[in-house]
């Protein structure tokens, strides 16, 4: 499964993602990181991933989620020292992920 991350989303949590056997790259590797949240979505969608995690809690409420075919993992925090004590969340929430679906994964400090 191909998963991209906005640029938001801090890169140590590709490395478990890799490890449990997803294809992770980053929107900022494409040159993605300045295109808005629909531009990002539509090239997510063209370029075949089929989840994007992100740590924009608004992109729920400010899109139509619905009519794109990729789905969506959203991380409660940036902070990679937060959470990482998540992965098996993370990787829950992305097992689950549906065309154009939102899954929130709430991050808690330890």
């Amino acid at each position: 499964m191909r998963v991209l991350f906005d640029a938001g989303t801090p890169y140590p949590l590709r490395r478990p993602l890799t490890e449990q056997g997803y294809s992770v790259e980053t929107a900022q590797y494409h040159g993605w990181q300045n295109y808005g949240n629909s531009e990002l979505l539509d090239l997510a969608e063209q370029n075949d991933f089929q989840v994007l995690v992100t740590t924009d809690q608004r992109m729920e409420s400010e899109l139509m989620i619905s009519k794109w075919k990729v789905g969506i993992v959203v991380l409660t925090d940036t902070n990679w020292n937060y959470i990482k004590y998540h992965i098996g969340n993370i990787v829950e929430a992305i097992k689950r992920s549906q065309p154009g679906r939102v899954i929130p994964v709430e991050i808690v400090k330890p």
